[in-house]
């Protein structure tokens, strides 16, 4: 069949995000959690004005993850706020404020379960229901490929490109680029030279650039493996994620890979291989693993002494290479804006609904 088209985000109501807390407040402590549904706010602005309403810094304000512009979705942050309860305010429009409790921690990246998503899509043939349910329940078995999704690289997928520039230090093709896709270098700096130019990047951006470039390369080790039939199985010295874990990993041997019980694990997704978000600190695999991840790095014209200048930023990570996905649910129909299909499904912390869609969509149609 010929690749579909569709579209998602249409109205806000059409894409609902909820975060899966990690845990519960304790009900006492120097933080406020909040309990937040937002609509049409981005998380910088929700941030900013959360920190403005109470009148604390940003910086004091914490969340467990990211949430998309063009949605509602509810999520946790917390305030950190030592003296004692304060009168809740007003956080003003497109915010609601489901709850409060106090806590003894502040909320930090990656402190939730997962989320759960409420998708509708548009612009896709109904008819179609019975071959995007059947690869949905294929992911449900298999995993979903936990590859980075669009957003991850910016407008025009640049951010990736920058981020090779700055460690490569090639300052004239970074310069170059940076002028071209961000107006405020040009403004600001516009007369320096391309060096001075890219110091000047502000640490945030010059962080986002690098995990970009780190998401791109993560993406290739695993199109590669995919390629090959080896992203849903582990290989002897592969460092195996255990999905129900705490996020540790533990290198895969010969004995363990003959375990029967392993097997069983492995086939029905509560064990992963890993992929590398390169970094001075990153634990490598052995074997074959190694050479797919090393060649790849290799073909970027990156090198581990590159990665070593930007230690600071870049100290290096494990990812699965594909993620567990629950509660499942397909339904179609129309309503007064005409034809839809609504995906629900969970999926853990750090990986992207978009992907998820794209792969049921553009796999089954």
């Amino acid at each position: 069949m010929q690749q579909p088209t569709y579209t998602i985000k249409q109205r806000p109501e059409e894409f609902k995000v909820d975060e899966i807390p990690l845990y519960a407040p304790s009900g006492q402590g120097e933080h406020l959690l909040l309990g937040i549904r937002k609509t049409n706010i981005s998380h910088e602005e929700l941030i900013r004005r959360v920190a403005k309403t109470f009148g604390v810094k940003r910086f004091d304000v914490g969340s467990a993850g990211r949430k998309d512009l063009r949605a509602v979705t509810t999520q946790v942050l917390s305030v950190y706020l030592p003296h004692g309860e304060s009168d809740i305010p007003d956080l003003g429009e497109g915010i609601d404020l489901l709850w409060s409790s106090r806590h003894d921690n502040k909320l930090r990246a990656g402190h939730l379960i997962g989320n759960r998503f409420d998708v509708t899509v548009r612009d896709v043939n109904p008819s179609h229901i019975v071959y995007v349910n059947k690869r949905m329940k294929s992911i449900q078995a298999n995993g979903l490929p936990n590859s980075f999704g669009p957003q991850r690289f910016g407008t025009g997928g640049m951010n990736p490109v920058i981020g090779r520039l700055l460690l490569l230090e090639d300052w004239e093709a970074c310069a170059s680029l940076l002028k071209e896709s961000n107006a405020r270098f040009t403004e600001k700096w516009g007369d320096a030279s391309p060096k001075k130019l890219c110091e000047r990047i502000p640490k945030s951006m010059r962080k986002l650039y690098l995990n970009a470039f780190q998401s791109q390369l993560f993406n290739e080790v695993l199109q590669t493996r995919q390629e090959n039939g080896l992203l849903n199985t582990c290989l002897e010295g592969d460092l195996v994620w255990a999905h129900e874990g705490k996020g540790s990993s533990f290198e895969l041997d010969e004995r363990e890979l003959a375990n029967d019980a392993f097997v069983k694990r492995m086939v029905s997704c509560k064990v992963s291989a890993t992929g590398p978000m390169f970094g001075a600190k990153m634990r490598q695999p052995s074997g074959e693993p190694l050479e797919i991840e090393q060649h790849v790095l290799e073909r970027s014209g990156v090198t581990s002494e590159h990665i070593a200048v930007e230690k600071r930023l870049m100290n290096g990570a494990r990812r699965p290479l594909r993620v567990p996905v629950s509660q499942v649910a397909l339904t179609s129909g129309v309503d007064e804006h005409g034809d839809f299909m609504r995906l629900q499904f969970e999926l853990p912390a750090g990986s992207y609904a978009t992907v998820f869609i794209n792969d049921v969509l553009n796999a089954s149609l």
